[in-house]
Formats: C-alpha cells, structure tokens, sequence
C-alpha cells in the first residue's frame, strides 16, 4: 500500500512540475512589467511567486535581488546576491550588484572582495580595477591602491577620477605637491566635479600656500570657494575656507599689511559664524574664530569664543592655550596661570599651540614664568 501511494504522489509530482515552471515563467514576466515601470513592490511579490515555483533560477533570484536593491533593502539585496551566486559563481552581474552595494554601503573589504574575483575572470577591465584601487584607498591600503589606480590609468589615461584618487593618495601621504598636480589634472579632465576642488584646496592649505609673499599664490581659499558654490559638503568646505582665510590674515598682519589682515581676519569669522549655524557644537569652528578675534583685537569675543570650545571639548589642551594668552594679554595673569597649568595637566610634555608661529607666541614655558612674575 505504502508502495502504491509513493508511486502515486510521484506521478502526480512529475504532472505538477510543468505547470510549476510554466508559472514561474508567467510571474517571472509579470514581475519584469511591474519592475520597468518602476512598481516594485508588485513587482517584488510577482518575483517572488517565480522563485517559489522554481527556486533554482538563476535569473529569477537576480531580479529578487535587485528590486531589493532598487528599494534599499540592502540586507535583503546582498542575501539574494549571495544566493545567485551560490546558484552560479560565475553570475557576472550579481557579483558586479553586490559589489556596488558595498560601495555605496561604505562596506569597503567586501566590495574589495568582489572585484579581486571580477577581476581574476577579466583582467584589463578597467572599471574593476579602479574599484579596486578605490577601496584599497579606502581600507587604508595605500600602497596596494596606487598599484591598482596606475594600472587603471594605463587602461584609460583620460580617467578623472584615477588622478583624483592618486591625489589623495599623495595628500596622505604628506606629498602636496604631487596631489596638487594629480589633482590638477583631475579638474582639467572633469571641472564639474565640487569635491576635486576641496581636494586640491586642501592640498594647498597643507602645503601652506598662505604663506605666500604673493597675494596670486594664495589660492586654497579660491578652490574653498568654489567647492562650496558647486555643494561639495557645505560644512567642512565653509570651515576649511574660514582657515585659509584665518591664517593668511595672521600671516598678513605678521608681515605688517594690517589693513588685509584684519580684513582676511573678518572674513574668517563670518565663515566660521557659517559653520557654526549649522553645527553649534563644532568646537574647532569656536576656537580658530576665537584665534581670528585674537589677531583683529577684540579679546572679550576672542575670550568668549574659546571658553566656548573648551565648554565642547574641554580636554583640548592647545584651547586652554589660547585661553591663557588671551587672558595674558588682557592682563589677567592670574587667569592666564590657571589656564596653562591646565594645559600642562592635560598634557605634560606639550609642545606648541597650533597658531604658535602665526600668533608668534613664545614657549608656553616662558610665557609662564612671565606670568608668574607679573602676577
């Protein structure tokens, strides 16, 4: 009897499977309507309904997959990736989806994951090796990014975003000068792309382009600029214009062009005024204007805008720094005391306030006993 019913349920399987198929084909070509019109939800359960009635579908799963990803469903998405490929580790394009997902995931080893085996099936692809050289860059393997970033360069030499990624490799490397050229050429290639100006302004800013006796080799703040009219994230561009601005106008007073000075000083604190609108806790914003008032004069606001910082980070032992000679030169000496024990609390072995050159402050050492004696 057992016997008999086993045969019976086999037939009856072997007469289903078809139709199992055939309407997996239909919800398969349902889904495919509702994805390309963008209704993905219904276009979801329609793919859904195909893996079901036929699970072993390559191409079924994919489209799962990628109406999870158009969704940003992004948990889901990799799973069905990770399921086409174990269905067919040769599927292409699902490892090139899965890939994509780590990137704009920021999931950067498992994205390198993926295209060192894209690359292994197609070894002068260049969109693969870029990637790959963008997410070495990004795990902070610099050295395994540039191999693969000049290799791309080699398959495509008009690359924007290769020389964009040399630069910031050379700009953390401390190699200035050779990221303003990568740079540079990154710009020339595409002008429209906000974020290689901040680059290329930084770059400058590092290798101290402020301290240029010509007003024409000034020119971090100009890229700043221009970052920020293009949307290049509005904050961190604003903050870095404001330093440029703020340490020309130091160097300018320095050189005994007061008129400049202040006015490069002003235009730093309005930017700083910027960043801090839109983040009122940005204690490095409240110290550098701090610095900027400093050098126009104004020490109350200069006093009011370091306290500031130090209520945010009250650990930063270069604020209490400031603080003190603030407090020196309005003549509290007492104040200024307190303040640089502080700093030395905070950190026994310091050594120089940021702006020290700028400032031309003196050793906190002798700024101390100076204030032990006119205490």
């Amino acid at each position: 009897m057992i016997r008999r019913l086993a045969a019976v349920l086999l037939i009856v399987s072997a007469l289903i499977f078809p139709f199992k198929v055939a309407f997996a084909e239909d919800n398969f070509q349902e889904g495919l309507r509702h994805y390309f019109r963008g209704e993905l939800q219904q276009a979801e359960e329609s793919f859904k309904q195909a893996v079901e009635n036929k699970p072993e579908s390559v191409r079924y799963f994919f489209f799962l997959a990628n109406t999870y990803y158009r969704q940003e469903r992004y948990s889901e998405a990799e799973k069905a990736y990770q399921r086409v490929l174990e269905l067919d580790a040769t599927y292409t394009p699902a490892r090139k989806r899965l890939a994509d997902l780590y990137i704009q995931n920021k999931a950067w080893k498992k994205a390198a994951r993926q295209y060192e085996k894209l690359l292994e099936e197609e070894k002068q692809n260049f969109e693969y090796r870029l990637n790959l050289g963008i997410t070495s860059f990004h795990t902070g393997d610099l050295g395994k990014a540039r191999e693969h970033l000049l290799r791309a360069r080699e398959l495509q030499p008009g690359s924007a975003r290769v020389h964009f990624y040399l630069g910031r490799i050379a700009l953390e490397k401390n190699e200035y000068l050779s990221a303003i050229t990568r740079l540079q050429r990154a710009i020339e290639l595409n002008p429209s792309e906000g974020r290689y100006y901040f680059y290329r302004g930084l770059a400058r800013f590092h290798n101290e382009d402020y301290l240029s006796q010509n007003e024409s080799d000034w020119l971090s703040a100009s890229d700043f600029r221009r970052a920020l009219e293009m949307g290049e994230d509005s904050t961190r561009s604003r903050f870095m214009l404001a330093n440029s601005y703020l340490n020309r106008g130091l160097y300018s007073l320095r050189e005994d062009n007061l008129e400049r000075g202040i006015d490069q000083l002003r235009s730093a604190v309005e930017e700083y005024q910027k960043v801090l609108a839109g983040d009122w806790q940005a204690s490095n914003a409240y110290h550098n204007m701090g610095v900027a008032y400093l050098g126009i004069g104004n020490l109350d606001l200069a006093r009011r805008a370091v306290e500031e910082a130090i209520s945010e980070e009250p650990t930063v032992a270069f604020f209490h720094d400031t603080l003190g000679e603030i407090y020196f030169r309005q003549g509290k000496f007492k104040q200024a005391l307190e303040a640089w024990n502080l700093v030395l609390e905070l950190e026994p072995e310091y050594g120089n306030n940021p702006f020290s050159d700028l400032l031309e402050l003196r050793p906190l050492e002798k700024r101390l006993r100076e204030a032990r004696v006119r205490r």
